[in-house]
């Protein structure tokens, strides 16, 4: 009921699979590598801690959480899209375009509202 909700109050839909936390921690480590005070050393940490949701996610789909979120990461870097997340249903789709039209076929997405209050 509360998605559903969520949906008609604002119909914008973010990615899940901790896509969304994988794409904002290999953001923010980029920009740590530019900067040269100690701050970089937080910016760093802050990245690792977004990095514990999809780990969190990976384990508790029985996945093993260091792999996964190197291989997520990596297809995030080289292939560019940020959409990509765990695939905790283990049908190798990691998010693709693709699969994000039909949830049956096994993409994890999250109304945005549901991110939004979380975050905050």
């Amino acid at each position: 009921m509360c998605v559903t909700r969520n949906l008609i109050r604002d119909n914008r839909v973010v990615y899940g699979g901790g896509s969304a936390e994988i794409a904002c921690s290999i953001a923010i480590d980029e920009e740590a590598d530019k900067v040269s005070s100690v701050e970089q050393y937080a910016m760093r940490a802050f990245a690792d801690a977004l990095d514990a949701i999809p780990m969190a996610l990976a384990e508790n789909s029985g996945l093993s959480p260091i792999d996964t979120l190197t291989s997520v990461k990596a297809k995030q870097i080289n292939e560019g899209f940020s959409f990509l997340g765990v695939d905790a249903l283990q049908k190798g789709t990691n998010g693709t375009p693709q699969t994000t039209v039909n949830n049956e076929q096994g993409t994890l997405n999250n109304p945005t509202p549901t991110k939004t209050n979380k975050q905050t």
